[in-house]
């Protein structure tokens, strides 16, 4: 910008939710809500920043999994460049945009792989636990232990859309595209819609999303 004079109508941070929070996980967990049921968008969506090994900045959009006082949890293939630059630095900025509002986290990444475990052995009959440790084991590449944690949670929730979802991508990334894909159909539109496949039998490669299995298909059976 050029023009020197001042900005009319500036609107500072000096009055509202803003100022009147005293605690910003409140105030964070307050946001992603009212974004939940006005953000045109998924809420979940936000960028991360990394720099690479020669210090240029990097920057992609991933999906928010959960928060608490410790931190915001996202997933990633352990094998991405995300991860390696992660690896190499683990500093990095996490910014959200939800309706003329931001957020901005910085500071140093860590796995999360054993919080998820923790949970999963303190309750072990609980579909959200489970679902986690399946999304965090998907996340690494494992896609045969991943799936079977899917499936316990469908087990204690037969109705759980995001274990359904996910449970059809792990199958996919197995190979199991007929079974994948009907799963998939089943929990409908969700973030598990944008599941990389990668190289497939018969030369498939890409994006799966639902409605690809004709509509009234019968619902899969729980795989072992």
């Amino acid at each position: 910008m050029s023009d020197p004079a001042p900005i009319e109508h500036q609107i500072g941070l000096t009055v509202g939710d803003f100022t009147a929070a005293d605690e910003p996980f409140r105030l964070f967990a307050e946001w992603l809500e009212d974004a939940g049921k006005n953000e045109p968008v998924d809420p979940n969506a936000m960028a991360l920043a990394t720099v690479d090994a020669d210090g240029l900045p990097d920057v992609r959009m991933v999906l928010l999994k959960g928060f608490d006082a410790r931190g915001f949890v996202f997933y990633t293939n352990m094998d991405s460049q995300k991860a390696r630059e992660l690896s190499h630095n683990p500093k990095a900025a996490l910014p959200h945009v939800y309706l003329s509002r931001m957020a901005r986290e910085v500071g140093n990444m860590t796995l999360a792989g054993q919080e998820a475990t923790l949970a999963v052995q303190a309750e072990p009959n609980n579909a959200v636990a489970l679902r986690e440790m399946g999304s965090y084991l998907l996340a690494a590449g494992n896609f045969e232990l991943s799936r079977r944690f899917y499936v316990r949670a469908l087990q204690v929730n037969p109705e759980d859309r995001s274990s359904q979802g996910f449970l059809g991508c792990a199958l996919l990334k197995l190979g199991r595209t007929d079974e994948g894909m009907r799963w998939m159909n089943r929990a409908g539109q969700g973030s598990w819609s944008g599941c990389t496949m990668g190289a497939m039998p018969g030369g498939m490669q890409g994006t799966f999303p639902p409605g690809m299995v004709p509509p009234g298909a019968a619902p899969p059976a729980i795989p072992r």
